[in-house]
């Protein structure tokens, strides 16, 4: 298993970046165990390989990077203080899908640490994370004020710089 993630940093030297979201996920059996119960409460097939390749790692490395996250401790502490908003991001995600990849508790508990973060941070998210993968504003910006309800803070009215 490679951890890593090779790319060009700012001096154009080869460099890496570990993928820490992945190996908190491949090592932790909470992540398994509730993988297999998203996908048996929302009837969705859990996929039996990890969804593994440039996208996929780039996109966690970027979860990393807007969540300012440096190490596998922080991951694990980001699942526990989201372990009670799960279920309502898997409900708003795997209604309709009927397929759930490896680690996907691990994905809706990283959206609910950006619903708990500032204005700011969330906006880095959308444009960085969720914007290139085609999720609308409107859709983000509900699914992220769901979450803020669930716990007690206040409200978005849009991601707007004015």
């Amino acid at each position: 298993m490679d951890d890593r993630f090779y790319f060009y940093d700012e001096h154009c030297h080869w460099t890496y970046k570990p993928d820490l979201i992945k190996v908190f996920c491949l090592s932790s059996s909470i992540v398994n165990y509730l993988d297999e119960k998203i996908a048996a409460d929302y009837e969705a097939t859990l996929l039996s390989d990890w969804l593994d390749g440039q996208n996929a790692t780039g996109l966690r490395l970027l979860y990393e990077d807007v969540l300012d996250i440096g190490s596998v401790a922080e991951v694990s502490a980001i699942l526990s203080r989201n372990l009670s908003l799960i279920s309502l991001r898997a409900s708003q995600c795997l209604q309709q899908v009927g397929i759930a990849p490896r680690g996907v508790c691990m994905t809706f508990a990283l959206f609910a640490e950006i619903a708990r973060r500032d204005k700011g941070t969330i906006r880095n998210a959308r444009f960085l994370i969720f914007s290139p993968n085609g999720v609308r504003e409107i859709d983000f910006v509900m699914h992220i004020n769901e979450i803020r309800k669930a716990l007690n803070k206040p409200l978005l009215i849009s991601l707007s710089f004015y």
